[in-house]
């Protein structure tokens, strides 16, 4: 115990003592990061060469403007299918995470019929529900059947562009003209 105030009391008169301490602490701890840094950079460099990828620097959901900056990414983790020009003036075809990076599948650059899936049709439904948005999964319902599930692609203030399975599309059109289609919403997947 009387170690800790005798060498208070040596650090109080000698402070060249105190400074010299300072000096190598600060040394050990530089070298220490430099050293961290070096194995940071031979990771690095261990993954070989790198590639621009465009990723999403904000959340898009599908039919919104895709919001992209360029990053470097090894090539090693970059999709194949990774978009290689920017998707600027694009919407999302399907939901968009921060972070992600932008594949083919992600970008529509053709408008509402690029946000219909690929075996799906999409049939416009009357309705009167502000509460439906593009990109949000439905069952679609006629007479009390469910005839398939589907995703809102388009909205309007008087009808929904719902895109089904082609295989359902046949009931779900003969279905709309007597308005006996009901269109519930799905939670998201």
């Amino acid at each position: 115990m009387r170690l800790l105030p005798r060498a208070r009391s040596l650090l109080a008169r000698h402070p060249v003592v105190w400074w010299a301490l300072v000096v190598v602490l600060g040394v050990i701890s530089g070298v220490g990061a430099a050293g961290a840094l070096r194995r940071v950079d031979a990771a690095r460099r261990s993954w070989g060469a790198t590639r621009a990828v465009w990723v999403a620097s904000a959340a898009a959901a599908p039919g919104h403007p895709l919001v992209t900056e360029r990053r470097e990414y090894p090539v090693a983790v970059v999709p194949a299918s990774a978009v290689t020009s920017s998707p600027a003036g694009s919407a999302a075809r399907q939901p968009v995470e921060v972070g992600e990076v932008i594949v083919a599948a992600d970008v529509d650059a053709t408008g509402t019929a690029g946000l219909i899936p690929s075996g799906s049709v999409a049939i416009a439904v009357a309705t009167a529900s502000p509460q439906l948005h593009t990109g949000d999964g439905v069952a679609v319902f006629a007479n009390g059947v469910r005839l398939a599930d589907g995703m809102v692609v388009a909205t309007g203030d008087e009808q929904v562009l719902v895109a089904v399975p082609a295989s359902a599309a046949a009931a779900f059109a003969v279905a709309v003209p007597g308005n006996a289609v009901v269109l519930a919403l799905l939670p998201p997947p």
